[in-house]
């Protein structure tokens, strides 16, 4: 999950962001799992890169339209990567097939381009402080 053989050390700051995403997000990899077999539609246990890059815009125009419409009460926290995050993290990964991700190399992709930008001290205040749910 953090992008290392076995035997390659994880530097402390890869360590502890994949610590926090654990916490925060408590049924994150299960949400990951259902996505990767519903775009895995032949069962071969990989997917299109297009066809995850497709999926995430869908799911930005829907988060969008939603905050448009202002209604705050399915506000979503999360940062939905946009296509350059994920073609970006992808360019500099090697895979397996290339055009396609293997589960590992999906939620490698899926965990980097979450992790970019984000505030994590200002999200655990939140979920600390509120007690709310920050999976949308």
């Amino acid at each position: 999950m953090l992008d290392k053989k076995e035997e390659e050390n994880v530097d402390f700051d890869e360590f502890l962001n994949g610590i926090k995403t654990v916490m925060l997000y408590d049924n994150y990899f299960e949400e990951m799992e259902s996505l990767f077999k519903y775009l895995d539609t032949k069962k071969l246990g990989k997917i299109k890169k297009n066809d995850l890059i497709d999926s995430v815009s869908k799911l930005r125009s829907a988060i969008e339209k939603n905050a448009e419409s202002g209604d705050d009460k399915n506000k979503c926290e999360l940062r939905v990567p946009n296509e350059d995050d994920i073609e970006n993290v992808y360019a500099n990964m090697i895979v397996e097939e290339d055009g396609f991700l293997n589960y590992d190399e999906y939620l490698i992709v899926l965990f980097k381009v979450t992790l970019e930008g984000m505030d994590w001290n200002e999200k655990i205040w939140k979920l600390n402080s509120n007690g709310e749910n920050l999976i949308c």
